[in-house]
């Protein structure tokens, strides 16, 4: 054999090795982008996948995190409701507006129901915790499965009782893993979005204008029409029960994470001054059922002392919608779940079967939640713009750019964000969705 032919052989044999080593390291990172219920592994084939070039390598690198495997996501939410309908008198009704599509999950037993509850879930994109409650509820009442023996009679009330709720106002961009990102996609807060009526301003509320997102004015619309008995917003981020601003208080009540005392509500604990209006005993008898948890400090009163809330929608609702009986409608917000872990090591086993992190990160202590959450790329009409190092100047700020920046987050910033807002294990969430649905029945009880 010759010099020549000898070098061809080993040219060709180092080809060879080199297109193998290339092979062997694009299965193993397909099968990385695959692994499916773990919120650190990229999907890179994912519909709502972003790309982001890197500076350095000029590399696309993509930013897509799966929810862990016991979340569901809305289209499995959507395809189960739907599929229990028939049985239940379950019902999909969507309105459109600019594009923007809500869907509502109205349960009617009866043609004239003596009360209307309506349950708002899933305007905040990172709390994915909140719809799994709604979801959770409604399966439960559809079927009649798993209530609690004491509340038996719920299967006579369900006659008079009709339920409108909403699972997801914005839940492309959680599915996606944007788990910071509190507004919707084009960057709007929809809990700040809602306008203070003149009945609220005369209790000291600022007011703020007409409600500029398709999301709200298509939620004020079907509220207008729908008109509950009893509005419950659900919430994760805190642990409590929440009413309007101006809710009936006396002095001496201070939120356990706060430095500032404030008015607590005058119905903690069943206690009133005065006769007990109907949203007394309803918020009275959801507190006793939702602050039992020892582990758990519970807040409860006025959303005002412990949130600065302009342009919520409790007021909104208090202040604008009123029952057919000319009884105020019942109006709460419920906060389901509180992180008690501030860092990541507190965390280990949970993060390693979420996240596939390496030790070196697991050592790494969580970035405080209020750093890396809320925050725009760009400033917008009427919010205060706070800026990230490494936030793209893009200009841009449409959905697809926001989102995407949100994406291009390292995974500690959202992994602090998903711990805050969400329970990291399966039987973490199934604890929480099991107390929040009895606490919904608690509610419907006392209506």
């Amino acid at each position: 054999m010759g010099k020549k032919q000898l070098l061809w052989m080993i040219a060709l044999a180092l080809l060879a090795v080199i297109a193998l080593g290339r092979w062997i390291a694009d299965a193993l990172d397909f099968q990385h982008r695959h692994r499916q219920g773990n919120l650190g592994s990229p999907q890179g084939t994912s519909e709502h996948a972003y790309k982001q070039q890197s500076e350095a390598s000029g590399d696309t690198v993509y930013h897509d995190y799966a929810l862990p495997s016991w979340y569901h996501s809305y289209a499995e939410m959507l395809e189960e409701l739907q599929r229990l309908g028939s049985s239940c008198g379950l019902e999909l009704m969507q309105k459109t507006e600019d594009g923007v599509r809500v869907d509502f999950f109205v349960l009617k037993a009866s043609s004239i129901p003596s009360e209307r509850l309506f349950l708002l879930a899933g305007d905040h994109a990172r709390e994915v915790v909140a719809p799994e409650v709604v979801f959770a509820f409604l399966k439960t009442l559809c079927r009649g499965e798993g209530l609690p023996q004491e509340r038996a009679s719920l299967h006579a009330r369900r006659s008079n009782l009709e339920v409108m709720a909403v699972l997801s106002v914005s839940s492309a961009a959680r599915e996606a893993g944007a788990y910071c990102m509190r507004t919707n996609p084009r960057g709007a807060d929809l809990n700040r979005d809602w306008e203070a009526s003149a009945a609220a301003a005369t209790i000291g509320l600022a007011r703020v204008g007409r409600p500029q997102q398709p999301e709200t004015r298509i939620l004020q619309s079907v509220l207008k029409e729908y008109q509950p008995t009893a509005f419950v917003s659900v919430h994760s981020g805190d642990y409590g029960v929440y009413l309007p601003s101006g809710a009936p208080s006396r002095p001496q009540e201070r939120h356990f994470s706060s430095d500032r005392d404030g008015p607590s509500s005058s119905f903690a604990e069943g206690t009133f001054m005065g006769a007990a209006s109907k949203q007394e005993t309803v918020a009275g008898q959801v507190r006793a059922s939702a602050c039992v948890l020892e582990d758990q400090p519970c807040d409860f009163g006025s959303i005002a002392n412990f949130f600065h809330a302009k342009g919520n929608e409790l007021d909104w609702v208090m202040h604008t919608l009123g029952a057919p009986t000319g009884q105020a409608t019942v109006v709460l917000a419920l906060e389901v779940y509180r992180q008690q872990r501030p860092a990541l090591k507190t965390a280990v086993s949970e993060l390693i079967s979420l996240l596939g992190a390496t030790e070196a990160l697991l050592e790494t202590p969580l970035p405080e939640v209020g750093a890396v959450a809320d925050l725009l790329p760009v400033p917008l009409a009427g919010h205060k713009s706070r800026f990230l190092a490494g936030a793209p100047p893009t200009g841009r700020q449409d959905a697809e750019s926001l989102t995407a920046w949100q994406l291009a987050r390292p995974p500690g910033d959202r992994i602090s964000c998903f711990l805050h807002f969400n329970p990291s294990s399966r039987g973490g969430l199934r604890a929480v969705v099991d107390h929040w649905v009895g606490t919904l029945f608690a509610l419907v009880q006392a209506l």
